[in-house]
């Protein structure tokens, strides 16, 4: 791939030149050569600097906001990802198509952050759309608010989703696990709770047999989360709830950020990856 960057750059510059001007196209395409010929530290210089040379559409404008929030989040620089937010949803006429997808963006910020407060506000201005949201930001509702021992409002919203018609079903699952987790002895729950077991079961050996899941490395990174549990089991109960890493390599966030039919059915990053 890399004898072919040449050529991708001449492709690039001779597009720039037939149109006079470098359009929202030949930006991205720009982009990307950048990030896998420079690296994502070129890439959002590149990015940045594409922000501030030209006034872009709304729609177009957000695709680069986008490439920029990720790469700072690839760099660990999630806070100046939020600011970058903030100020672009504090545009008095910005169009709500485009704040409901900032919105959506500065979850997954605050998911790699692990700011559980703000998940949690982000979240609740999300659903005063009219917009149906995500299963994935539902999730991340509820786990921001259990996160912050919020129990009894977690649980509404996990049963809330599960009576929800679009995406119902993998709430069940995520019910049980609350249940499993918390320890809630309702006789309604017990079946929900024995197939929560499974799944933990089943996604324990499966990460295992991976050869992915870095013990020591997620304990440095979400140790404070941990309480004496092993990391493995910690994982596999609240993996997708939180949209945890088992890694350095693999961003469960990203991945539903970018993978809408995972976010969409709240299936399970990481063992969607796995399949």
């Amino acid at each position: 791939l890399q004898a072919k960057y040449p050529q991708a750059q001449a492709m690039i510059d001779d597009y720039n030149t037939t149109h006079s001007v470098m359009d929202s196209e030949a930006c991205m395409a720009q982009l990307r050569l950048i990030q896998y010929r420079d690296g994502i530290e070129a890439a959002l210089k590149f990015a940045k600097k594409a922000l501030m040379q030209r006034e872009w559409a709304e729609s177009e404008r957000l695709m680069l906001i986008d490439r920029v929030a990720i790469y700072l989040d690839h760099m660990d620089c999630g806070k100046e990802a939020l600011s970058l937010l903030e100020r672009e949803l504090s545009q008095p006429t910005i169009d709500q198509t485009v704040k409901r997808e900032l919105l959506r963006l500065k979850c997954f910020v605050c998911v790699r952050l692990l700011d559980w407060p703000l998940l949690e506000h982000t979240s609740q201005e999300m659903q005063s759309f009219a917009y149906e949201i995500s299963a994935c930001n539902r999730l991340y509702h509820a786990g921001a608010l259990e996160m912050q021992g919020k129990f009894s409002a977690a649980l509404e919203v996990l049963h809330a989703s599960v009576q929800n018609a679009a995406h119902g079903q993998p709430f069940l699952l995520h019910l049980g696990l609350f249940a499993l987790r918390n320890k809630i002895n309702d006789p309604s729950l017990y079946a929900l709770k024995k197939n929560a077991l499974t799944f933990v079961r089943t996604k324990k050996e499966k990460t295992l047999a991976s050869g992915l899941f870095n013990a020591q490395w997620y304990m440095q990174r979400y140790g404070h989360m941990l309480h004496g549990m092993d990391p493995l089991q910690h994982f596999a109960h609240y993996g997708s709830l939180l949209a945890l890493d088992p890694c350095p390599h693999f961003n469960a966030a990203y991945y539903n950020h970018c993978q809408r039919d995972v976010a969409g059915f709240a299936i399970d990053p990481f063992l969607h990856y796995l399949t």
